[in-house]
C-alpha cells in the first residue's frame, strides 16, 4: 500500500519538559519534525485547491493547544504522546 505524506519541519512549541522541578518552572521552546501519513491523499493533490487539504497554521495551534497544559518529563514521551 502507498501512502501519502506531508512532512513538516522544525516545528516550534512550547511545552513543560524536564525531569527536576526547576525544568519545569516554565515552557521550553521544543523542535518537532512530524509526518503525517494518509491512506488516501488529500483531495487537494489533484485539485490544487487550498480548500481541499488541511491548514498547518491549524495544526500548529491545534498542537500548541494540546500540549499546553501537559507536562513530560522526557521528550520521548512527548513524541509518543496519544493526545493529540
Amino acid at each position: 500500500m502507498v501512502f501519502s505524506a506531508i512532512k513538516i519541519s522544525n516545528l516550534q512549541l512550547d511545552v513543560f519538559l524536564g525531569v527536576y522541578p526547576e525544568e519545569q518552572k516554565s515552557k521550553q521552546k521544543v523542535s518537532l519534525d512530524i509526518e503525517i501519513r494518509f491512506q488516501t491523499p488529500p483531495s487537494g493533490c489533484e485539485t490544487d485547491n487550498i480548500a481541499d487539504t488541511f491548514c498547518y497554521e491549524d495544526l500548529n495551534k491545534y498542537l500548541q493547544k494540546e500540549l499546553s497544559n501537559q507536562r513530560f518529563n522526557l521528550i520521548e514521551k512527548l513524541s509518543l504522546s496519544e493526545s493529540y
